[in-house]
């Protein structure tokens, strides 16, 4: 009896030893945020654009002053840095006459180089900050964070504003479509800077022109350019094409392999780059607006480059419209 007393006791602080060993954890707390002021701008604006760089800091550049507000005349404020680490701004003025509009939503590209300095690109004409907003730039210009300094670069071959720039994996810089000046209209061609040695070369055209629209860089070093809007025409775009920059071609992208599955579902497939990303929308009624369609949900890649999705609402509808966009 004794033995057996000395198990049941050796159990009972086995127990207690455990006990006292998952006491000492405390209750989780739960986690908030928290901001603190650092060091002022040197002027005030709002509707600026902010570049992370490289090296860490951070350029800002652009916007308007508080004399908009009252005035509607107010007018850029000198570009500036911030330095994280110092938690201070410094003033980097352009030192050349630039007659881009830099004033609100940009109608440039900005492009951090893999060598660290920022590439300008277009834009709409301003002069002395007056927007002629139905004028278009070539102008291209760099911002080097190690100097602050600015400085021109070659010029686009056609001036445009409301494109796209898409850093490539081969450092160069892609230019694709936007609008062009007064009666050139959306722009087909497309465009490719050298940094090594500061020009730009027409890369052959997109399939659709189009401003406004999204250039997404793909894993197969491919293009998806989606929707956006043709100005000539009026039209706000739901079609997407990929741009391949080695060959300078477009291809659209086309839903195919349509099939009525057993329990009334509707089975739809499409080929695209591999690895990339596509929700499937729906409708009974085309003049609606992209936003009032039915999301499906995401599609499935079956295979490499292969691309299906199902419409399980489909069942006893005689008509119905689909489009796929890219998140």
């Amino acid at each position: 009896m004794k033995i057996q007393n000395n198990k049941i006791v050796a159990n009972v602080l086995s127990l207690a030893a455990v006990a006292l060993n998952l006491s000492v954890f405390p209750a989780a707390q739960a986690q908030t945020g928290s901001s603190t002021y650092t060091g002022s701008m040197s002027n005030s604006t709002y509707s600026q654009v902010a570049i992370p760089l490289i090296n860490g800091k951070v350029l800002i550049i652009g916007g308007a002053d508080e004399n908009t507000l009252s005035s509607g005349d107010g007018l850029m404020s000198d570009p500036e840095l911030y330095d994280p680490v110092a938690g201070t701004w410094t003033v980097t003025p352009l030192n050349q006459l630039t007659t881009r509009d830099f004033q609100f939503t940009p109608s440039y590209t900005v492009t951090v180089l893999t060598n660290g300095k920022v590439l300008f690109v277009g834009g709409a004409l301003a002069i002395n900050n007056y927007l002629y907003e139905n004028y278009s730039i070539a102008d291209t210009d760099l911002f080097d964070p190690a100097t602050s300094t600015w400085t021109l670069t070659g010029s686009l071959n056609i001036a445009r504003q409301a494109h796209t720039a898409t850093l490539l994996p081969n450092g160069k810089v892609l230019v694709v479509g936007g609008w062009g000046n007064t009666g050139n209209g959306d722009i087909l061609t497309t465009e490719i800077y050298d940094p090594n040695t500061g020009l730009w070369t027409t890369n052959g055209n997109t399939l659709t022109p189009r401003s406004d629209f999204t250039a997404t860089l793909l894993a197969n070093g491919k293009i998806l350019i989606a929707g956006g809007v043709d100005f000539g025409s009026g039209n706000v775009l739901s079609s997407a094409e990929i741009y391949d920059p080695g060959t300078g071609t477009a291809t659209a992208i086309v839903l195919n392999n349509a099939a009525k599955l057993a329990n009334g579902a509707v089975q739809i497939g499409f080929s695209n780059a591999p690895g990339a990303n596509f929700t499937a929308l729906a409708t009974t009624n085309l003049s609606l607006p992209f936003s009032n369609w039915t999301t499906l949900g995401s599609v499935t890649q079956i295979s490499s480059g292969q691309y299906q999705f199902t419409d399980s609402q489909a069942t006893n509808m005689p008509k119905r419209f689909y489009r796929v966009s890219s998140p």
